[in-house]
């Protein structure tokens, strides 16, 4: 048989569908007797053993099945050919993405990747402003949920629309996925968000005495949440810039981790001092305010770790 003859037989051979799924069936697992496979691919009895007799057929007669000792199994040319067929569509499936993404700003992408954020922050500043009101009377913490209404709006509005910001976002992960800035980008707001959320815990615990020096402390971890974030956005550009070109993304997660090692530090020392308000002013309700940082330092961590 002529190499044209045998590409021939193979390219018919995997032409259906149902072959395909016999395969990826045989691949996947163990090497199966007729039985066994008639029950894999048919978990109710159709009565269609004879297709199935008609396709094994077709795969072991183009070389890429055989039967050993009465169970069927990939050749080692099956596989490679298979595996050459995966390869080559998920290669074209990330094609087709990156030039999709392509159009995208960095504007667009960084507020895809913070959307998230946004929106978790909002509904936290929401539910503790109407707490820190409802114990305090004061008035000043109706402005929390203001602004966490503000932040979740600004969430969902970012585009593209809510139905598709979900898939984008994943397809951005997969494509930048080895690029540690990206999910950095993703969790840094999030995690000074919370800690200021913290500081304002322990304000409201603290009591009046202690004003300045939580306040000193909303302040520079706002300061510090800016100058990151802007940071992270400028280097954004560059990532962004690289991807369009067809370039790959300088990673910038040596710096990133220093950054993140320094903000998981502080937050460890400020949950501790969190910790030990809410068991000395009986504060339990707020137990969770030192949970919610703690988790959200951790995630960053363990995103931003080289693996």
């Amino acid at each position: 048989m002529s190499d044209q003859e045998e590409i021939h037989r193979v390219s018919k051979a995997l032409s259906d569908e149902f072959r395909v799924r016999i395969m990826s069936t045989l691949i996947e697992g163990p090497p199966q007797r007729y039985s066994e496979l008639l029950r894999e691919l048919y978990p109710e009895d159709t009565g269609d053993s004879g297709r199935l007799a008609y396709h094994l057929n077709i795969l072991s007669a183009s070389g890429l099945v055989t039967k050993v000792n009465d169970t069927y199994r990939v050749t080692e040319m099956g596989c490679q050919i298979y595996a050459s067929m995966k390869q080559t569509v998920e290669s074209w499936d990330e094609l087709v993405l990156r030039e999709e993404l392509k159009s995208f700003s960095v504007w667009e992408v960084t507020m895809l990747l913070w959307s998230e954020s946004f929106q978790n922050i909002g509904g936290i500043m929401v539910s503790l402003g109407i707490y820190f009101t409802a114990q305090t009377g004061e008035i000043v913490y109706g402005l929390i949920p203001l602004m966490g209404l503000l932040l979740a709006y600004l969430g969902r509005t970012s585009t593209p629309n809510t139905e598709d910001r979900k898939e984008v976002v994943s397809h951005l992960k997969r494509l930048l996925g080895k690029n540690r800035l990206m999910p950095g980008l993703i969790n840094t707001l999030g995690i000074f968000g919370s800690t200021i959320i913290v500081a304002l815990g322990l304000l409201n615990i603290a009591g009046i005495r202690e004003f300045d020096n939580l306040l000193r402390i909303i302040v520079l971890e706002g300061i510090l949440g800016v100058a990151v974030a802007l940071w992270l956005s400028s280097r954004m550009y560059d990532v962004w810039g690289d991807f369009q070109q067809g370039r790959r993304p300088k990673d910038y997660g040596d710096i990133l981790l220093v950054l993140t090692s320094v903000t998981l530090v502080f937050n460890i020392g400020i949950s501790i001092v969190l910790l030990s308000q809410i068991i000395s002013k009986g504060s339990y309700p707020l137990i969770w305010l030192p949970i919610q940082l703690m988790l959200a330092s951790y995630s960053l961590m363990k995103d931003t770790t080289p693996e």
